[in-house]
């Protein structure tokens, strides 16, 4: 998962190699019971050693970020000038430690918040300057107060709920309320510095720069309750409820920064937590990458035990509405595939994802997975075209789909190519010894299997991955190695024209002059390959990255974080979808009543008459299966006639003393769904006498109502006025 290094935080960087060195103690004081706890230590000696500080000093660097300072010390200014206030003032606070700590209160109350920093000791001037903008700032609140908490002296604004400070040792506590800041002076309260999530991410080789811990046994003991059943039970499903805490560590060692992100859990893993403490990856699979890849990623995760965990999460989210195990197995039985049998069970675990040369600019990415089964994979794979062909087949498209086979070599490559539908991409696959390669055109395909074939250096022979590779523990479920120097100096380089674009506009609001940007050789001088590993221990999972930046591109245990996210998020989309489909089905029925009363039509009412009620169809057995009378969103629909229950209403049942020709007008309604139903909007499905269906909201359904009921007025009129043929015929 991509993690973005903010605009702020370098500048902190850049200050912090300035620091000014000495031991942090921001912990004893920030709370043990915060949701969440942020601290910065901008002391740390050892960032001035790091690529990222290096290239912050470049001479040509610091001319280009002139105008950048240019800016935020106006918008510095700005800010205030709105609290009346010298905000520069807090400048020397980025290279000293601080803190920031949010709590929940016990009962009902606002939120509580402590911030901690390291201001130094009485008579530096840092400290001065700090707490007579505090001053200065707080009488927007009200009259500044002195009373002793804890034996120091603090100021409070405004009123006794108010933000206060004080001053203890080296220490500035500032906090948003007295019992907040009595809290953190308090020696029994527990602090940071014992909490066990807190030692475990910062028992590290690496020095501590920042560190984001959340407390999620906080976070559910307070909340817990009030959450609903199916939000627990989903967060069960996923393994979430086994977290007792997360976070995100950045470390500096060597001329890397390390980012760390980590789980702490407590009991019997489950669902996708489950899953990230994988067992000990196949690390010599690394040979099937190109030494030149842009990333080499390997994972060591089971597709059924993911596969599990998310349809159970989304059974619990949709509890009392079916539950995701129906629909699957419905469209199993119609496509004749069993999804976690057939097409995941048949894979093994050893995922391995490879770009192409950190020199391109559009990378691809091509993905080899061990399989157990090859055949029953690809037959699987085979019928799931085959249903995407009928589905886009039953929407009348003059498109298709289907898998094509080309040969490579001695392989053979089949791509799902779909005529008629405009897409960038064509999903393929080959077999290769006891693997199935994948990627999303079959020219990126045919690449990576021409390097297997030749036998090319991988990533394991690359100078950058021999150097990093001790760092990488024996019994990690996950590795990863990336190089984008390259692809990002391209990039970097291509840039220039669109640049010069942007400069062109008048009154160009980018403070930044982009002609005065550094060169891509100063740099490239300052990258160098990442490192990414996961591995698993009895109460944490943890991913590490070692880089210039302290991220990667991918890293297993973040990326793989996102399949919980994703499951999240695919909630109300999956819930959406199975609307979707309800209202499908729902429209099919409608359709299969219009081809009924067209076949009584032909065979019963001369070609003249129309039936006289919905229950003639199955009297004349045109219908027989009385399923297509029930809507799937429909729980009880009432009777019609002679027990047939149904959630439709046709006008011959409507209007039962009329008759309906054949020469009824195409565009007034024959039926429709007898309500609307939850998760509808407002609309319903309208069949029309020329047998096509229409999804209405309310306002248009009662006009088609008034419509229809206006031309059954009409056409009786018409025909109780008009002369009797010969016969007796109207």
């Amino acid at each position: 998962m991509t993690r973005r290094i903010s605009v702020g935080f370098v500048f902190a960087l850049a200050l912090a190699v300035q620091g000014l060195g000495g031991e942090a103690g921001i912990e004893q004081y920030l709370p043990a019971d915060a949701f969440l706890t942020v601290c910065y230590y901008g002391d740390n000696p050892d960032v001035s050693k790091t690529a990222a500080a290096q290239l912050l000093a470049e001479p040509e660097l610091q001319e280009a970020l002139v105008t950048v300072r240019q800016a935020s010390t106006g918008a510095a200014r700005l800010a205030g000038a709105f609290l009346k206030a010298n905000l520069e003032q807090l400048q020397p606070l980025l290279s000293r430690p601080v803190g920031l700590a949010l709590s929940l209160p016990a009962g009902e109350g606002p939120l509580q918040v402590v911030l901690v920093a390291k201001v130094g000791k009485a008579g530096e001037r840092v400290r001065e300057q700090v707490a007579a903008l505090l001053v200065q700032a707080g009488k927007m609140a009200g009259p500044p107060g002195k009373l002793l908490v804890e034996g120091i002296e603090v100021t409070q604004f405004g009123a006794e709920r108010g933000f206060c400070f004080g001053l203890k040792d080296e220490f500035l506590i500032l906090a948003t309320s007295r019992g907040g800041l009595e809290r953190a002076l308090a020696a029994n309260t527990p602090k940071l510095a014992a909490h066990k999530g807190f030692q475990r991410a910062m028992a590290s080789d690496s020095s501590p720069l920042f560190l984001l811990l959340y407390d999620h046994a906080v976070v559910m003991e307070r909340f817990g309750r009030e959450m609903p059943p199916e939000l627990r039970a989903t967060l069960d499903a996923l393994g979430v409820s086994g977290v007792r805490a997360a976070g995100l560590r950045m470390g500096v060692k060597g001329r890397a920064l390390v980012g760390t992100t980590f789980l702490q859990t407590v009991g019997e893993r489950k669902g996708l937590v489950r899953a990230l403490a994988a067992e000990p990856v196949d690390r010599s699979l690394l040979r099937l990458a190109p030494r030149d890849a842009a990333l080499a990623w390997l994972l060591n995760l089971d597709g059924v035990e993911i596969y599990e965990a998310i349809v159970a999460a989304i059974d619990a989210a949709m509890k009392g509405e079916g539950g995701a195990r129906a629909a699957i197995a419905e469209f199993e039985k119609q496509v004749g595939v069993s999804l976690r049998d057939d097409l995941l069970g048949s894979l093994a675990r050893g995922t391995l994802v490879t770009t192409s040369s950190g020199r391109s600019l559009l990378p691809a990415i091509v993905l080899s997975q061990g399989v157990k089964d090859a055949d029953r994979f690809e037959a699987a794979l085979g019928k799931l075209v085959a249903a995407l062909h009928a589905a886009v087949k039953e929407q009348g498209e003059p498109a298709a789909a289907e898998l094509r086979a080309i040969r490579f070599g001695d392989h053979t490559i089949r791509y799902l190519a779909m005529p008629g539908v405009m897409l960038p991409i064509a999903p393929c696959y080959a077999r290769h010894g006891g693997r199935i390669a994948f990627a999303l055109s079959p020219i990126h395909l045919k690449d990576y299997l021409a390097f297997l074939d030749g036998k090319e250096p991988s990533v394991l022979d690359a100078p950058g991955f021999k150097e990093l590779e001790a760092l990488v523990p024996k019994d990690a479920t996950g590795v990863a190695y990336s190089d984008f120097g390259e692809g990002f100096v391209a990039l970097y380089s291509a840039l220039g024209p669109f640049l010069s674009m942007i400069q062109a506009i008048p009154g160009n609001p980018v403070a930044l002059d982009l002609m005065n940007l550094p060169s891509a050789r100063t740099i490239r001088k300052h990258m160098f390959g990442a490192i990414s590993y996961a591995y698993a221990t009895e109460d944490m999972i943890v991913g590490e990255t070692h880089s210039p930046l302290g991220i990667a591109v991918l890293d297993p245990i973040s990326a793989t974080a996102v399949l919980g996210l994703g499951a999240g998020m695919a909630f109300p989309a999956l819930a959406d979808a199975r609307t979707e489909a309800r209202r499908i089905r729902s429209r099919n029925n409608l359709n299969q009543l219009a081809k009924a009363s067209a076949t009584y039509l032909n065979e019963f009412g001369d070609n003249r008459f129309y039936q006289k009620s919905t229950a003639e169809l199955f009297e004349k057995m045109i219908l027989a299966d009385k399923a297509v009378l029930v809507a799937p969103n429909d729980p009880n629909p009432p009777e019609i006639a002679k027990g047939l229950p149904s959630s439709y209403i046709m006008c011959f049942d409507k209007y039962p003393d009329r008759e309906f020709r054949d020469d009824f007008p195409p565009n007034v309604m024959m039926g429709w769904e007898r309500a609307v139903f939850a998760r509808d909007q407002g609309r319903r499905n309208v069949l029309f006498f020329d047998s096509h269906v229409e999804f209405v909201d309310e306002a248009r359904f009662q006009e088609l109502l008034r419509e229809l009921d206006e031309e059954v007025r009409r056409n009786t009129k018409l025909r109780k006025d008009a002369p009797k043929a010969k016969g007796g015929e109207l």
